[in-house]
């Protein structure tokens, strides 16, 4: 019987559409099945333009995914390929359109035999046992298959028995050998492929029915937080945070193609099917180098067992992944925040909108975690999440009611949560940032965020609030350090790649800032945050009609803010627009008449037009409002031309704050 092979070559590379395996004189390369895929679409139509869309239905015909997971299989191909002879890459982005493949292309069919014992001389088989040498792996090492044969040959040969048969034999000695070693070799690649898996992205669960309402994708959701804060106690584990996979909630995504955009070496992914009181949940974790099933299983529970899935889960994986767990790891992979079900998906509500950052999101977020409060008193991690919606809806200003009730409130759920479980992370930062912003207790509020870390390095929240602490009498080295932690943990959140952003300019590296901003925005193009960082360091960088642009861009994005009017107004001062810069100065007057935090705006501009006198001046009015952030005081550029002045130091020192408290390390 025989089979016909499609080849195509180019380069030094072989594609063999067959075996679906790629070649590199000789030598495989590594892709995952998608991306093998994606190469033979633009192979075989080597020096055509394919559209993005044909190229999306041809490789997920059955799955919608999103023109970035494309792009990261291209990537994923650039990096495999490398470069071609004349420097060009061997894919082609045509802007707008697609791809094409630039490089010569060479078919070639072939019929390979399956194995017939022939007859063959001795010299033949010794030639055909030398070209085997040099193209496999030897099976008994150095030449041993060929001395042997020869010597098994002769052997029988003076036996009398049949040369035919001799050689019969040999050949199914070396065939039953070979198909032996690959044997070995692929279980040896996968269970080192198994031992390698440090990082993991559990996505949520997909459903496999239309539930009602807003609570469509929840379920899948909480699952995959569940096992998040389980594999998180495995410390030899990195998994990514609920923040980095909560996007994906409710939606059909290829698996393989999201473990790579998001750098990690497996993908926990699975289904979930609720009938009634009962629960089905499959799920398989996917080695994204190998594209290969590590472990899989199916559950079948009622609903009130949801939470014993969700333990097994943990367990197997790590079992699967051949880790040593202790015995108090085991406990921890098996310890549960809530028994009561209403109670956890009041939970999981409330942290899909603590995690929207919106107005509306943390009001709706405050409501649904007191919801899992009131049906699970003894709830921690539902106090904790309260304690940051609270912390959060007073440092956005959405609250409605006075800050300080609002502190209060926040810093009581807080409390709260850290005595019935001192080891969530969760609770430790919010404590921290709760002290440091209202009780001002900067010593209490270091060691809280320190125990954060301590007890979940993977936390990506932590990290980013730590950084924030940092910035106020930390060294800047580290602020960048621990931001960047954050953003290497949570790498697709606005909120990390806007945080890193924020604390690039205060090393004055605005083109680094601008880069993390604009990865914030195409994440959330409405992130008013990142919208300002990206209009301040145009402005930085003299390119102010540009600045100007985004700083008006940002305007309907935060409400009543009044944060664009000062940003126009400064990049106006700096390009030389005196006239328009004052009117902004006009506007921001009035605003301090209610909003004392404008003052110190007031005098950046007055700065940038050069006009110490009335900058200092302003300055020392915003400090007597206590409207500066003593953060700002220390790591702000914007305020470099006031504190050239010799004056400013005199102004700290009659406000009681040592110069050198702003030094920066």
């Amino acid at each position: 019987m025989q089979q016909l092979r499609h080849l195509y070559e180019f380069g030094e590379f072989l594609l063999d559409e067959t075996e679906r395996c790629l070649l590199r004189k000789g030598e495989p390369v590594s892709l995952t099945p998608k991306a093998f895929d994606t190469l033979l679409v633009l192979v075989k139509r080597g020096g055509h333009v394919v559209e993005k869309d044909e190229m999306l239905k041809e490789v997920w015909p059955d799955t919608f995914v999103e023109e970035a997971t494309l792009a990261q299989n291209i990537f994923t191909l650039r990096k495999a390929l490398g470069q071609g002879r004349d420097g060009d890459l061997y894919i082609e982005t045509v802007p707008k359109r697609g791809y094409r493949f630039v490089a010569d292309v060479k078919a070639v069919d072939f019929t390979s035999p399956d194995l017939v014992v022939q007859q063959h001389t001795r010299s033949q088989i010794l030639i055909e046992e030398e070209e085997y040498e040099t193209e496999s792996p030897s099976v008994n090492g150095h030449g041993k298959v060929e001395a042997q044969t020869q010597t098994l040959v002769d052997s029988h040969s003076r036996r009398g028995l049949s040369r035919h048969l001799v050689v019969a034999l040999l050949l199914l000695v070396v065939v039953t050998a070979t198909a032996i070693f690959i044997w070995r070799a692929r279980r040896i690649r996968q269970s080192g492929a198994d031992l390698s898996v440090r990082t993991i992205a559990v996505l949520p669960f997909k459903s496999l029915e239309a539930e009602a309402g807003n609570n469509s994708g929840m379920l899948g959701l909480g699952m995959a937080d569940a096992v998040i804060i389980r594999l998180n106690k495995v410390q030899r584990l990195s998994i990514l945070p609920t923040s980095t996979v909560i996007r994906y909630t409710g939606r059909e995504n290829d698996p393989l193609a999201l473990g790579q955009a998001l750098g990690v070496d497996a993908v926990l992914d699975g289904t979930i099917q609720r009938s009634g009181e009962r629960v089905r949940v499959t799920v398989q974790l996917i080695g994204i180098n190998s594209g290969r099933t590590i472990w899989s299983d199916k559950f079948d529970e009622q609903f009130t067992n949801i939470f014993a899935v969700q333990d097994s889960i943990s367990e197997r994986v790590a079992g699967a992944l051949a880790l040593q767990i202790t015995g108090d790891q085991k406990k921890q992979l098996t310890a549960r925040q809530t028994d009561n079900t209403e109670a956890y998906q009041a939970y999981v509500m409330g942290l899909y909108l603590w995690n929207k950052r919106t107005k509306e999101g943390l009001e709706k977020a405050v409501e649904y975690f007191q919801q899992a409060i009131n049906k699970d008193p003894n709830y921690a991690l539902a106090y904790a999440m309260l304690a940051d919606s609270l912390y959060l809806t007073a440092y956005y200003e959405f609250n409605t009611e006075p800050s300080r009730e609002v502190f209060t409130k926040a810093k009581a759920a807080a409390t709260r949560a850290l005595e019935l479980d001192d080891n969530l992370a969760e609770a430790h930062t919010a404590m921290a940032t709760i002290l440091s912003d209202f009780d001002g207790d900067i010593d209490a509020s270091g060691r809280e965020h320190r125990r954060a870390i301590e007890v979940n390095p993977n936390y990506a929240i932590a990290h980013l609030r730590y950084g924030w602490f940092l910035s106020i009498r930390g060294p800047l080295d580290k602020v960048i350090q621990e931001m960047k932690r954050a953003q290497e943990l949570d790498p697709l959140s606005p909120t990390t790649n806007g945080a890193l952003a924020g604390a690039l300019i205060f090393t004055r590296q605005y083109d680094e800032s601008i880069k993390y901003s604009q990865r914030a925005l195409e994440l959330d193009p409405d992130n008013y945050i990142s919208r300002m960082n990206l209009a301040w360091c145009y402005g930085a960088k003299g390119m102010y009609d540009q600045s100007i642009a985004e700083y008006q861009r940002a305007q309907p994005l935060g409400g009543d803010r009044w944060d664009t009017v000062a940003g126009i107004g400064h990049t106006q001062a700096l390009a030389g627009r005196r006239a328009e810069a004052e009117k902004a100065i006009l506007k921001l007057q009035e605003i301090a008449k209610k909003d004392k935090r404008a003052l110190y705006n007031i005098a950046l501009i007055y700065g940038a037009l050069g006009d110490k006198d009335r900058a200092l001046e302003s300055l020392e009015k915003a400090m007597d409002a206590r409207s500066v952030m003593f953060r700002d005081l220390r790591l702000d550029p914007d305020l470099d031309v006031i504190k050239a002045d010799p004056r400013f130091n005199a102004l700290l020192e009659r406000r009681g704050i040592n110069p050198q408290f702003l030094k920066v390390s």
